[in-house]
């Protein structure tokens, strides 16, 4: 993985601005995804889909979300989780090992250990993360089975992140 610096992004969009346009879309019980509707989604969006473009050789692939993780709520993201396990896992990968498919999650506000930012296993901790899990009935969830290794759970690093930088995973 590696980070992307905040600077540049603040100079095109509004950060506080976005971050209000998502919470006045979920207060009226919208999902946060709704705000691609606007513009300076989509100045984010391109923004950081040439950085990722000359970083990997990946191109942008639509497949977008959003979040809006309240702590003041008791909200607190997400339980560990693999975003990529296509039914053909090596096939996911080039020659060299590099993948062809990568996420660029960016953080429209301070994302710290303390309110939401990513924590990740470097993919030398995770044998499975090459492999694919093996989600065969009975079969337990690998991802569990790695958390139980005291090298993956060691390996976990923390990704903060101030308003307007992004984590390229």
């Amino acid at each position: 993985f590696t980070t992307a610096p905040a600077g540049q992004l603040a100079e095109l969009v509004s950060l506080p601005a976005v971050r209000a346009g998502m919470s006045r879309i979920v207060a009226a019980g919208w999902p946060a995804t709704m705000i691609l509707l606007y513009d300076e989604a989509w100045a984010i969006t391109l923004h950081f889909a040439s950085l990722v473009g000359a970083l990997s050789g990946n191109e942008m692939s639509f497949d977008m979300l959003a979040w809006l993780v309240a702590p003041a709520r008791g909200e607190a993201g997400f339980a560990p989780h693999r975003d990529r396990q296509p039914a053909d896992v090596r096939g996911s990968f080039r020659a060299d090992g590099v993948p062809k498919y990568c996420t660029a999650w960016v953080a429209l506000g301070d994302a710290t250990p303390d309110n939401s930012c990513m924590y990740l296993i470097p993919r030398g901790a995770d044998p499975a993360y090459d492999d694919g899990d093996d989600d065969s009935p009975g079969d337990e969830d690998p991802l569990i089975h790695l958390l139980r290794s005291d090298r993956a759970v060691q390996s976990i690093r923390a990704c903060p992140l101030p308003a307007g930088g992004a984590l390229i995973f």
